[in-house]
């Protein structure tokens, strides 16, 4: 049987693209590298102990921000994006073969070319 959870204590069950920072999961590998935000050299706390303070730096987005972004939590606690998701939908609705090859009637092939191979 499938386990739940997960070997790492962070986290509830294992995570699919997992944030050993803020602990938070994705869907996707591109919403999580977007929920990473600021510049590289230097971590956001890094930043704060600068002279002057900088609050630029590498961070986590908060729940508040991933939410002002249209971000949803799924029904696993993954984060997940929703117009992205719709988008897919789409896309894979458009490129399904009935969608291409919308004919009541079998393929017809050509008798020459059955008979040459």
């Amino acid at each position: 049987m499938h386990s739940t959870t997960s070997s790492d204590p962070r986290f509830p069950r294992k995570p699919l693209n997992g944030c050993g920072g803020c602990h938070a999961d994705f869907t996707s590998l591109r919403l999580f590298d977007a929920h990473r935000v600021g510049v590289y050299a230097y971590t956001y706390e890094q930043g704060l102990r600068l002279e002057p303070p900088a609050e630029d730096g590498r961070r986590c987005l908060d729940a508040e921000e991933m939410y002002s972004r249209g971000w949803e939590k799924d029904e696993r606690g993954r984060w997940f994006d929703p117009v992205a998701v719709e988008r897919a939908r789409q896309g894979f609705a458009q490129n399904r073969p009935s969608a291409v090859c919308e004919t009541s009637e079998s393929p017809s092939w050509d008798s020459d070319e059955e008979e040459a191979t």
